[in-house]
Parts: C-alpha cells; structure tokens; sequence
C-alpha cells in the first residue's frame, strides 16, 4: 500500500534520501533489532541512528511533510 507512495518520493527526494526495503519475514532478527511489530513501519536514520519512526500506513502529504521536517 505504501509502496507507490515510496517510489514516488524516492524520485523526488533522490537527491537527498536514501530509501531502502527490509523483507521482515527474510530477516527476523533485523526486524526484532529495531521491534518492527506493525507493517508497514518506517524508519529514519540520520548518522546511523533511528531519529523517528511511523506505524502504519500514511497519506503522501503526511510522509512528504515529515520528510521536509526531518532535513530542515
């Protein structure tokens, strides 16, 4: 559901974020790691670390506005 959202964004914000996809049912332990137990689940790393993270699905505007908010 989230993922033509994603890939739209991805072209727009090319330039500066790096989007990437977990497989939770290939990497368990990767997603224990981060206690993913709501797909989708997004999560934003800036240095290395987990700066906000979304549960659940999200309209565009929201995502388009939190991205914004996060590379002010």
């Amino acid at each position: 559901m989230m993922r033509p959202i994603i890939t739209s964004l991805a072209v727009t914000f090319s330039d500066k974020v790096v989007f990437g996809e977990l497989d939770v049912e290939l990497n368990p332990q990767t997603a224990a790691s981060f206690a993913i137990a709501v797909l989708p689940t997004l999560l934003f790393f800036k240095n290395g670390s987990v700066v906000e993270r979304i549960n659940g699905v999200i309209s565009k505007t929201e995502l388009t506005e939190k991205l914004e908010k996060l590379l002010s």
